[in-house]
């Protein structure tokens, strides 16, 4: 199926991971050769053995087989590269928006967008909190990054349209997800500010509908200052995200407190 990719603002994507949570994902690469390639996939207890064959003038076969994880895990040791990320889905339109935080080998964030035809590709229109589009950049793929390391990222803008649009898919975002808990490999959005207590993250458990939209309509209603260039934007709504992130947390521990009393 054809697919398209796009990088992302590191503080839209990890906004998107609080809200939506995740699952850890390994992929080992074996080297390519001219006619097939395969990899092996660990997502949480399920492994996978993935073969994609070459043909010429057609787009590549792809077979995926279920293998006992302790089996993929021993294939592990056996592969020439790796890359490790976090997988979040947000449904949009009907559609699922994959977001891929890549931690290993390296820092990138990745969006995939999967197509039942090329019409159907070539005649979407990427939403406004899309970053520039990879897609033909072989550097980008997971395979590229596994076996020869990351590229180099380019700046990505955050315009306050992107935001409103990001900010516009979480709150139709109506479902409950159980994310599954983050280690500490995933950095928490934690911003040193005084008025921030150093928390971790709450990734145990999602914060209750009534808080999330909460949240959601506290960070719409700021106003990011631009006039110190984009850098200082992109901190001004990471920070009011933290500060949000651990009211809401605060408010919930009450509830838990009042409920104990």
């Amino acid at each position: 199926m054809p697919t398209r990719r796009f990088l992302i603002a590191s503080s839209l994507a990890r906004l998107a991971r609080k809200e939506l949570g995740g699952s850890r994902v390994t992929e080992g690469y074996f080297p390519t050769r001219p006619d097939r390639s395969s990899h092996v996939q660990i997502e949480g207890e399920k492994g996978l053995l993935v073969l994609s064959t070459n043909v010429s003038g057609a787009s590549p076969a792809e077979e995926r087989t279920e293998v006992p994880q302790a089996h993929a895990a021993a294939l592990m040791d056996l592969v020439a590269g790796k890359t490790e990320y976090i997988r979040s889905k947000l449904p949009v339109a009907g559609r699922d928006i994959v977001l891929d935080h890549f931690g290993a080998p390296g820092l990138v964030d990745v969006i995939s967008v999967e197509f039942q035809e090329e019409t159907e590709s070539s005649a979407f229109i990427p939403l406004p909190w899309f970053g520039p589009e990879v897609t033909a950049d072989a550097g980008y793929q997971n395979r590229s990054m596994a076996l020869q390391g990351f590229p180099a990222l380019p700046e990505i803008p955050l315009p306050s349209e992107a935001l409103d649009s990001m900010l516009d898919a979480l709150e139709c975002f109506d479902e409950s997800p159980s994310p599954e808990t983050i280690s500490s490999a995933e950095a928490p959005l934690i911003v040193a500010d005084s008025e921030i207590p150093l928390l971790p993250a709450p990734t145990e458990q999602p914060s209750s509908e009534e808080d999330r939209k909460s949240t959601l309509r506290a960070i719409r209603s700021m106003q990011v200052t631009t006039a110190e260039g984009p850098e200082n934007a992109n901190l001004d709504i990471e920070a009011e995200v933290a500060r949000e992130l651990t009211r809401s947390l605060r408010r919930r521990n009450d509830r838990t407190l009042a409920r104990v009393r």
